[in-house]
């Protein structure tokens, strides 16, 4: 294989500073509805042990600490996650391929090549037009590209640079029919009879 140069393209185009706040508010909905949930039942509890004993400020003001500690940890420890997701993700391209990873536990990585890549097209979700960012999608045939061959959050200006690298890359890449690779593969002549 020869040796190719790598292009940072994160460095190039990097990622919103508004990423983290759309990772954020995407967890807080589900988040939101956990507090809810806890809070009533706490408040529940803490009402009938109160009606019992009689004592109701001591309960209920450990009740209200309780349940900020379920919602001030989990939250906390998710913006670490989110912060250390954000400054692990990377993307780079050289002649053949681009390649992206992210993650923090079990980060993926995938690698596809230009001459795989069918659409290059960005798009926004309902938070990505309120926070004004950008997700660049790679289709291609196989599923997992799908899933994982895509950069998101990033400003209009670093969508349309990404989306025309690529599109570039793709217009440049050698065109070779399958039909030509599989006859050459079976020995047949790659000339239409």
């Amino acid at each position: 294989m020869e040796n190719q140069t790598f292009v940072d393209l994160r460095a190039q185009y990097p990622l919103s500073p508004r990423k983290f706040w759309k990772k954020i508010l995407e967890k807080l909905s589900v988040m939101f509805i956990v507090v809810i949930f806890v809070f009533l039942f706490a408040l529940i509890y803490f009402i009938s042990v109160s009606a019992v004993t009689g004592n109701f400020n001591g309960l209920f003001a450990g009740g209200f600490i309780a349940v900020s500690l379920v919602i001030i940890i989990p939250a906390v420890l998710y913006s670490w996650y989110v912060q250390v997701y954000i400054k692990r993700y990377y993307f780079s391209a050289n002649d053949s391929f681009i390649t992206i990873k992210k993650g923090v536990f079990a980060p993926t990585e995938i690698h596809v090549q230009y001459q795989k890549i069918q659409d290059v097209y960005v798009d926004q979700d309902i938070l990505d037009r309120i926070l004004g960012i950008y997700d660049v999608h790679l289709a291609s045939a196989t599923v997992q590209s799908g899933i994982e061959a895509h950069i998101d959050g990033v400003n209009n200006e670093n969508a349309d640079a990404l989306k025309n690298f690529l599109l570039n890359k793709i217009i440049l890449q050698p065109n070779i029919p399958n039909s030509t690779i599989i006859s050459k593969a079976v020995g047949q002549s790659t000339v239409p009879t």
